[in-house]
């Protein structure tokens, strides 16, 4: 099973790093969702059930964020108790938090701000925590490679695009 959660996690790690290309706010959630969803399947198989719940909840998070009526502090609020709800279940330590404080990060960033907001976020927060998780909790190819290129990424689509050049 661990052979699969490596190889998932790099078919997840493909679909993240060209979600931050897309020039489109809606297409980024949507492959950023599908790429979530990849990952919840490659933690599982990795024994990481924080990280695979956190991951499903992100995929949840990313099909709300597609309605744009769905956007508002009510939602966001069952999002985060979401988060809550899976860290009381899977806490492993302080580490735990740090997770969840990250994926409340991302939600709030795909649910209240511009395609730079996202991008910021992840770069300077997002990417990081999970960089960590992924190098020193629970060793993941995949998980390792889609950080680092990610926050490369981030900062090709900037170049590419400018600081205007994204959707709203």
């Amino acid at each position: 099973m661990r052979m699969w959660g490596q190889i998932i996690s790099l078919i997840a790690m493909m679909a993240i790093i060209l979600s931050f290309q897309c020039k489109s706010n809606k297409r980024l959630i949507e492959v950023i969702g599908t790429g979530a969803l990849l990952f919840a399947v490659s933690y599982f198989l990795l024994g990481q059930p924080a990280a695979a719940m956190f991951n499903i909840i992100s995929a949840i998070c990313s099909i709300v964020c597609l309605k744009d009526n769905l956007k508002n502090k009510f939602v966001f609020g069952i999002i985060a108790a979401l988060y809550a709800v899976a860290t009381w279940f899977t806490y492993d330590g302080w580490w735990s938090l740090m997770l969840m404080a990250a994926q409340l990060a991302a939600s709030y960033s795909l649910m209240f701000k511009s395609g730079t907001f996202i991008r910021n976020m992840r770069f300077f927060f997002v990417s990081p925590v999970w960089l960590i998780n992924n190098t020193v909790m629970c060793f993941t190819v995949g998980g390792i490679i889609c950080e680092i290129i990610t926050m490369i990424s981030v900062i090709v689509s900037f170049i590419r695009y400018r600081k205007t050049g994204f959707e709203e």
